[in-house]
């Protein structure tokens, strides 16, 4: 009997047992959560990925959409250059003068001469990679202000794994061209 009270005395205290959690418990649970983080973790940068992609598709949308609008309202012509550097790139909307073609560097701004004319311009916000054929100093593609667009041009926009090609065609409509679609545009 003597040894029965000590024995419960040193495990319970009043009327509730309390219990602790040994080092092997939280050892297993430790590890049990890293390791399905582990194979969790893919995913969720995967769908990272995604967000960061179609955010940037429908940036360069917006953008061409805007210097469209502002064309035609404004019946001035503009000339749009792409430029590129490492995974940062940038798209310059510059209104031109007559006929002639204005094309800038939207890294170096002040390079430009662009005091006096109304522009648009837009950097990417994530790191993602553009490729043309016609980056900077190549000129990428008028906008008219009549048809909305006076030439067919395209450009890939790749973010790690991730890739689409994003078509303006001749009558000014911009889209994201279907991955089993035939198209020059596949060549990028």
């Amino acid at each position: 009997l003597p040894i029965r009270l000590i024995s419960s005395s040193i495990f319970y205290w009043g009327r509730y047992m309390y219990r602790a959690i040994t080092f092997i418990e939280l050892l297993t649970v430790l590890s049990i959560t890293v390791i399905s983080l582990y194979f969790i973790s893919p995913v969720i940068f995967r769908f990272s990925d995604y967000i960061i992609f179609q955010y940037e598709i429908d940036q360069i949308k917006s953008f061409f959409h805007q210097v469209q609008t502002k064309s035609r309202y404004s019946q001035q012509g503009y000339s749009v250059t792409l430029a590129n550097q490492n995974n940062q790139w940038c798209l310059i909307a510059i209104q031109k003068e007559n006929t002639a073609q204005h094309i800038c560097d939207c890294f170096h701004l002040s390079s430009c001469h662009i005091e006096n004319k109304h522009y648009f311009i837009y950097h990417n916000r994530y790191p993602s990679e553009i490729r043309s054929n016609s980056l900077y100093p190549k000129h990428f593609i008028n906008i008219s202000s009549n048809a909305g667009n006076s030439n067919e041009s395209c450009l890939k926009l790749v973010v790690n794994k991730l890739f689409d090609v994003v078509q303006i065609d001749d009558k000014g409509m911009i889209y994201v061209a279907q991955k089993n679609k035939r198209t020059q545009c596949r060549l990028l």
